[in-house]
């Protein structure tokens, strides 16, 4: 998944997002014995890229498949 965030990455511009779908997996709170996903994927690109962060306020009703997975590139 990685890989493919850095490919698109350079394409989203400075205030827009990318969006990581079904980090709930992995007992983030659904699905425990998934693996490693969506969500490990956010942790480690986020890890390596100081550009981008989660914005927490695109999940204002708590109703989400993508908790911690709206990306915003902040420069």
């Amino acid at each position: 998944m990685e890989s493919e965030f850095n490919v698109y990455a350079p394409l989203v511009p400075v205030g827009s997002y990318a969006i990581m779908e079904y980090t709930i997996l992995n007992g983030h709170p659904v699905w425990p014995g998934f693996g490693p996903g969506p969500g490990e994927a956010v942790k480690r690109i986020l890890a390596h890229n100081s550009n981008w962060a989660v914005d927490t306020t695109l999940e204002k009703y708590a109703l989400t498949f993508n908790p911690g997975g709206f990306l915003k590139r902040m420069r």
